[in-house]
């Protein structure tokens, strides 16, 4: 067993997985094309990529549960209301304005509202263990996160929330409340649909019918710059700097609708990894996704306290939501990101988790 108390340094495959992952994303100024620039955009990555230690030191006592699920329903309630605000006024609590009409948080594109999605499974099942009153008030807050994604328009953020959502209810519900809470979920979205909730429709229906979505156009380009780099990828921050270029010499199909101006990232984690860091870089993120899955399925199983076993079903559904947004949409050098990847790479690699609690 190991104690309950204490900081317990972390070990195990996902530990390593992460490593390896850090040193692929620092290193990378050493094969850029460009290593002036390189170096100025990982600059900080050590200090996003230090959450890994925060988020192992999460679990340190039982009671920072507690915490940890006060801390992500304080940002759910700031993230509605300000979410609230702008739907019905058109600008943030800040003043700043909507994106194309688009709901968004405060300091990024509205596609990034997955981040919340990605914490939600947590809160969700967090909150199973909790006061009948905060779980009131819970429910009310990751409803206000569902509202908010369709709100932005983000069909990725959407599908990342319902596979996260998915994954949570179909581990803790029993069959009937999973069938009612599915039936809920598909007549909001059949709801939101039909209205147009969100400018929903619109945007599903242009990923499926001509110009097609312009991120068609952009994953193109990613792959003829990955060709020249295979193996060590271009370096980080990078990717700008010929898209133009890149895209040109393709000679694309008048039909496909392509983003105006120079797009600063190749809208996914796994494509840019794959980009910037080339073969090697992808490997090491999708090892970290991988081992991540399993190390929190395998706690799951022999997990003896009930809290943790919960804990574990939220982040494997939160691994879930990050991965499926990460297939189109994010960049593996967005602060967020990278933090928010740290933060559960380290509460998974956590020993409280890992190793039976007897």
């Amino acid at each position: 067993g190991v104690k309950r108390r204490g900081f317990g340094i972390p070990r195990g495959p996902l530990a390593i997985a992460f490593i390896l992952l850090t040193v692929v994303l620092c290193a990378g100024p050493l094969w850029s094309v460009n290593p002036a620039g390189s170096v100025t955009k990982i600059r900080l990555f050590p200090l996003y990529l230090a959450a890994f230690f925060v988020g192992v030191g999460a679990l340190r006592r039982d009671e920072n549960l507690r915490w940890i699920l006060g801390a992500l329903l304080l940002l759910f309630a700031y993230c509605v209301i300000d979410g609230a605000v702008q739907k019905f006024t058109g600008v943030s609590l800040r003043g700043r304005e909507l994106d194309h009409g688009r709901v968004r948080l405060q300091f990024t594109h509205p596609n990034d509202l997955t981040l919340l999605a990605v914490w939600s499974p947590i809160a969700m099942v967090l909150l199973s263990g909790a006061k009948r009153t905060v779980q009131v008030l819970g429910s009310l807050l990751l409803a206000g996160v569902f509202l908010l994604v369709v709100w932005s328009g983000s069909r990725s953020g959407l599908l990342a929330l319902l596979a996260g959502w998915g994954v949570a209810a179909t581990a803790m519900l029993p069959w009937r409340r999973l069938a009612l809470a599915t039936a809920g979920i598909v007549a909001l979205l059949s709801m939101s649909y039909a209205s147009d909730f969100g400018g929903l429709r619109e945007r599903i229906l242009m990923a499926f019918s001509p110009p097609y979505d312009p991120r068609l156009a952009v994953w193109a380009v990613d792959m003829t710059m990955w060709r020249e780099y295979p193996i060590l990828g271009r370096g980080p921050g990078t990717y700008s700097l010929d898209y133009q270029a890149h895209l040109y010499a393709l000679a694309l199909p008048a039909t496909w609708e392509i983003y105006p101006g120079v797009i600063e990232h190749p809208h996914g984690i796994f494509m840019a990894a794959l980009v910037e860091y080339g073969t090697v870089g992808f490997l090491a993120l999708i090892a970290v996704f991988i081992v991540g899955g399993i190390s929190v399925v395998r706690a799951h199983r022999d997990q003896f306290s009930a809290r943790y076993r919960d804990l574990c079903v939220g982040l494997a559904a939160a691994w879930v939501t990050l991965a499926v947004s990460g297939v189109v949409e994010f960049w593996i050098g967005r602060r967020w990101v990278l933090t928010m990847l740290a933060l559960l790479a380290g509460i998974a690699s956590d020993r409280r988790l890992t190793l039976t609690l007897r």
